[in-house]
């Protein structure tokens, strides 16, 4: 009797010390934890798992507390490839079925799906149970010839938070006998090969059950290999569009490609100049330095041709260009200042080059171009409009090739855009649907087609600017014209050869050339035309260009062979 008394004493001293224990083990929660992880994992024929996940998790009085969120692979790298496994979600709910708030958040470039449980705008304590329903495919290997394997990581170890016990039931096909079954599982870190965190044990023969042995800390999880005879399960054979989707993402640019092709043949390739170029000895049509660029730049718009524009009508004596230094501290910043002289300029003058000066002078007599900057991009965008209406108007560019270049354009930076979203989709898309808009984009700008008129006078123009490059053999044309250095200056900056014509004509008329120059149209910043040299000369010419642009262009073997963490499944999640 006293032996008997003896042992119930202990039972009970053994009691009183174990309680503390336990009732202290989650006495000071600093983070959400979870008590219990129960899964039950169904493994069907067809090679997909439906998988309901109840996790009791508790993060005590903190404040701040939401929710917890749910990771999961939706593809697995082996050395050879990466297996996708399409994940599909079932429900979220609490134990008693009610529906939960949660937010699904899909990372294609980390191959990740998540589901943040909870909302924002609500604060939760204590206790709370999340029950996770989903399907996910693909999860069979059949890569060994003797047997085919199913290879998962059951917890996953990516929790930021620790897990106090789980319990993980696995339910096989009946076909499934579990003597004809190897298992293996690794427990604890990626890679690791111990055991120590979880047992198991075959409850029927197609039935396998794993509980935990103790906590799993955070980032260690338990991951499972069981192999099976061949021909239980079925492949997974993923719909056509999901299987072939890369071929597609490839034939589409293709396609795009071809498209485009044959609508440049149709409305924006050239007509063929069957002539061999030889030099204009004058301005082709003697059309303005915009209409030059316009047409030679087969109706693209460049910054440049304002600059070209302002020389020719200072040329032309409507404006004076006037270079200004302004002294601040220790420095001199230079700027250029253009005057008005010719009150009735628009009389006989060109409409695209009246506009840009009534644009910038805005009603003044003059105006500095440092005053424009970040100012002037929409009128930019309105001479642009006119310079190309001019062109088409005059009959050397079809007005529908510039409808199809706007379009393509468009289309393109559109189709750019939805590239990026489809990336999170599917990289295959993504890059096929990016290339397409690059395919577009470039087609868009060859598709402004010049009409049989405009293919002659493109023609004329490459002859003068061959004249204009190669002028050193022409100077008994040049001995014969009047002021053709300023008269051509502004095609030469069309042409982007301002110093080299300057230099020109000190290779023609001599080293003296420019000492007895004085343009009327140009005024140095406290210069005199007696130390005046071409090299400076040039340059400041150049800085007009410099700063029309800068200033207007601010506007646009066996089984298991591995460790914890490996194979499908897995994941993760944490608390917010």
């Amino acid at each position: 009797m006293k032996k008997i008394d003896k042992i119930t004493g202990l039972l009970f001293l053994s009691l009183f010390l174990f309680i503390p224990f336990f009732s202290q083990a989650r006495e000071n929660i600093t983070d959400w934890y979870i008590q219990d992880f129960e899964s039950e994992i169904k493994v069907n024929e067809d090679s997909t798992l439906l998988i309901t996940e109840k996790i009791t998790a508790d993060c005590g009085n903190l404040s701040g507390k939401h929710g917890i969120f749910r990771v999961l692979p939706t593809a697995w790298k082996t050395t050879s490839e990466t297996v996708r496994m399409p994940v599909e979600l079932m429900n979220i709910t609490d134990f008693n079925g009610k529906s939960l708030n949660y937010q699904t958040i899909k990372d294609n470039a980390n191959n990740t799906i998540t589901w943040k449980i909870g909302d924002a705008d609500k604060t939760v304590s204590g206790v709370n149970q999340y029950k996770i329903t989903y399907k996910i495919k693909n999860a069979i290997i059949f890569k060994n010839p003797e047997f085919d394997e199913w290879y998962w990581n059951i917890t996953g170890n990516f929790w930021d938070i620790e897990i106090d016990k789980f319990k993980m039931r696995i339910i096989f096909p009946e076909v499934v006998d579990n003597k004809d079954s190897q298992v293996e599982y690794y427990t604890g870190n990626l890679s690791s090969k111990d055991k120590s965190l979880a047992k198991y044990e075959w409850i029927d023969k197609n039935i396998l059950e794993f509980n935990s042995l103790r906590k799993l800390p955070i980032r260690q999880g338990v991951t499972v290999s069981v192999t099976f005879p061949k021909n239980i399960f079925i492949p997974y054979e993923p719909p056509f569009f999901v299987k072939w989707n890369w071929i597609l993402a490839i034939i589409i640019p293709i396609l795009i490609f071809i498209a485009c092709f044959r609508i440049w043949l149709k409305y924006g390739k050239d007509p063929k100049i069957n002539k061999t170029i030889i030099p204009e000895f004058g301005i082709p049509d003697n059309i303005t330095p915009i209409q030059m660029g316009m047409v030679m730049e087969n109706g693209s718009f460049s910054n440049e041709f304002i600059s070209a524009a302002i020389v020719n009508l200072a040329v032309k004596k409507i404006i004076v260009i006037e270079e200004v230094e302004t002294k601040v501290i220790f420095w001199k910043l230079k700027d250029l200042k253009i005057k008005l002289i010719k009150d009735d300029y628009a009389l006989g003058n060109d409409p695209v080059e009246n506009f840009i000066l009534k644009k910038m002078l805005k009603g003044n007599k003059s105006v500095e171009l440092s005053s424009l900057k970040n100012n002037f991009s929409d009128e930019v965008k309105e001479i642009e409009e006119k310079a190309e209406k001019d062109i088409i108007e005059k009959g050397w560019m079809t007005k529908k090739g510039m409808n199809y270049r706007t379009g393509f354009i468009i289309g393109a930076i559109l189709l750019f855009f939805a590239s990026i979203g489809l990336f999170f989709a599917s990289t295959y898309w993504g890059w096929g649907i990016m290339v397409s808009a690059l395919i577009i984009f470039v087609f868009g700008l060859l598709m402004v087609r010049r009409t049989p008129e405009g293919a002659e006078l493109n023609w004329k123009i490459k002859g003068f600017k061959l004249y204009m490059e190669t002028a050193e053999k022409y100077r008994q044309q040049f001995y014969e014209k009047e002021n053709i250095f300023e008269k051509f200056l502004p095609y030469a900056i069309i042409f982007g050869m301002t110093k080299e014509w300057a230099k020109k004509m000190e290779e023609i008329y001599g080293p003296d050339y420019f000492k007895n120059y004085h343009p009327a149209w140009y005024v140095g910043a406290g210069s005199s035309f007696e130390s005046f040299d071409a090299s400076s000369f040039t340059s400041s010419l150049n800085s007009i260009s410099t700063s029309i642009s800068s200033n207007t262009s601010s506007g646009s073997g066996s089984g298991g062979g591995g460790g914890s963490g490996g194979g499908g499944g897995g994941g993760g999640g944490g608390g917010w």
